[in-house]
């Protein structure tokens, strides 16, 4: 009840940023004060690590607990000495006084460059010229990984809702993708978008940066599809339907993120453009990893064929025209698989690169999976290589579907048999 008190307290004065928000009221002791007096008061308080010591209303330095306890360790005799006879061989020195209601990063950030890496840098806390209390350091970096930590989980949850994309209802494709970031925020996201009743794109990005600075370039392509989606596309909208060409499309996302986001920054992408009418899926891969196409053959093989870069990252260049451009006739069995560079970049305990032929592999077998044990497969797939090993980039994938692509049980090979034919 005391503690809830005191946070209450001090929660009405400072914010969670001052100093004074997180400062220990410890009542100051005077070192005239007799040191067994001092023990039987500060028993009552367990949770009190340390005790300040003043004289004439200056703090002269800080006691742990701890070594005031040992002055009830010497002979009776010595139990009843004053306390600054007793208590001044262990005495730290406060590294400065300051004010509750500076910021805590002012202080933590002037304070490691000045502090020796000896000194836990124990602070005295005034607020209006008045002893308040005690903090040190350690607890300030330690607080401020907190709030940092609680940031990046809110701007986690943010991102993945971010990532969290309509249905598309088509009996014409199924749609299935992946994400897993090696960080609470990251630089991956995918995006599925109706244009018109017959035209559809998909989309895969890796932007520049990782953890924040990746997060917010993320953030803003979001920003840009929404925008997109709401003004140009939007059920009923027909301001923009000169912008249906894929060409003009991609340029427009293009400049874009050229327009929210600073001259160095880039992102890496491939945007598939679904068009029925045509029956045809033009791919427009701005530097992303090579959409890889699978086909079943009839001998129970999977053919494939990749498509490499054929366009410069999104947001280095003003004109976009394919070249050569990249077309591929949707046929029944057909899949499209995007994926990120954290797929094939991935390291072992060893530092072994899964690789790309590893990678075709995986997508191969992919093709026997259905739609819900996809993410389960995928996972198990980067828990059994990367094992005690971080997760360098996130991980992001997603293929499209035409027709049955999914063959009887009994007709489904062993998925370490190999049996790839294709170009790379």
């Amino acid at each position: 009840m005391e503690e809830k008190e005191e946070q209450v307290r001090k929660s009405y004065y400072f914010t969670p940023l001052q100093v004074g928000y997180i400062a220990n009221p410890i009542e100051p002791i005077n070192i005239a004060s007799d040191a067994k007096w001092t023990l039987d008061l500060k028993s009552g308080r367990p949770e009190t690590e340390v005790i300040p010591i003043e004289r004439h209303g200056a703090i002269l330095g800080i006691v742990h607990k701890e070594d005031i306890n040992k002055v009830g360790n010497f002979k009776e005799s010595l139990v009843n000495r004053v306390l600054g006879k007793t208590a001044v061989p262990f005495m730290m020195p406060v590294h400065e006084v300051i004010e509750a209601s500076s910021y805590i990063n002012v202080v933590l950030e002037r304070g490691l460059q000045n502090i020796r890496w000896d000194d836990p840098g124990w602070y005295v806390v005034e607020h209006k010229h008045k002893y308040y209390g005690v903090v040190n350091l350690r607890q300030m970096m330690e607080y401020s990984e907190a709030i940092q930590a609680r940031d990046l989980k809110r701007a986690g949850e943010i991102q993945k809702n971010l990532l969290v994309q309509p249905e598309l209802q088509d009996a014409r494709f199924g749609f299935i993708s992946y994400n897993r970031m090696a960080n609470v925020v990251g630089g991956d996201w995918h995006k599925p978008l109706r244009i018109n009743k017959d035209l559809y794109l998909f989309g895969c990005f890796d932007v520049a940066g990782k953890n924040i600075s990746g997060a917010l370039v993320t953030m803003s392509l979001g920003t840009c599809f929404a925008t997109l989606e709401m003004v140009s596309y939007r059920e009923g909208a027909q301001s923009l339907r000169k912008r249906d060409k894929p060409e003009q499309i991609t340029s427009l996302i293009n400049s874009l993120i050229t327009k929210v986001n600073p001259p160095d920054v880039f992102v890496a992408g491939a945007l598939l453009y679904v068009n029925f009418s045509t029956n045809m899926v033009e791919i427009h891969n701005c530097g992303l990893s090579p959409v890889t196409a699978f086909v079943p053959s009839d001998n129970m093989t999977i053919a494939y064929k990749t498509y490499k870069p054929n366009l410069p990252p999104l947001g280095l260049a003003g004109e976009f025209v394919p070249d050569p451009p990249q077309k591929i006739r949707i046929s029944d069995g057909l899949r499209i698989v995007v994926f990120s560079d954290g797929l094939s970049d991935m390291s072992d305990i060893r530092g072994e690169r899964y690789g790309d032929a590893r990678t075709i592999q995986f997508l191969q077998n992919l093709h026997y999976i259905p739609a819900d044990g996809f993410s389960t497969y995928v996972d198990r797939e980067i828990d059994l290589w990367t094992k005690d090993t971080a997760l360098a980039d996130d991980v992001t994938l997603f293929e499209l579907r035409f027709g049955n692509i999914l063959p009887d049980v009994e007709q489904i090979p062993d998925n370490d048999s190999g049996g790839i034919n294709g170009e790379g």
